[in-house]
């Protein structure tokens, strides 16, 4: 895992978009404009939610923002059968969960 954010949040996205224009290239899926969300901000979410568990100096503030991305990427896929709604929902669910586990722990 590169040692700084951007390097490797920089490779995340050029390899995601790689895989995409081959598969999307090859035909092996049709294109849907809203699937290129979830391309772009699923492996950056996820890559931002490993990066804050185990080299960020902010794991809150980088944690957050991948669960924001990965729920940007379930809502841009699931559009069609999940209301985006629930999806916002549960965000701010897990970013309140999130908050006061944080809280918590820095109080004690």
């Amino acid at each position: 895992m590169p040692r700084n954010y951007g390097g490797g949040a920089l490779a995340c996205i050029a390899a995601s978009i790689a895989i995409a224009s081959i598969i999307y290239g090859l035909g092996l899926i049709p294109l849907n404009l809203w699937h290129i969300l979830a391309w772009l901000f699923g492996p950056l979410g996820a890559y931002t939610i490993v990066y804050a568990l185990v080299r960020s100096r902010e794991p809150l503030y980088h944690l957050i923002w991948g669960v924001i991305a990965l729920s940007i990427a379930v809502a841009s896929t699931t559009y069609n059968v999940l209301n985006p709604l629930v999806v916002l929902g549960s965000l701010i669910l897990v970013v309140v969960v999130i908050s006061l586990i944080r809280y918590w722990r820095e109080r004690s």
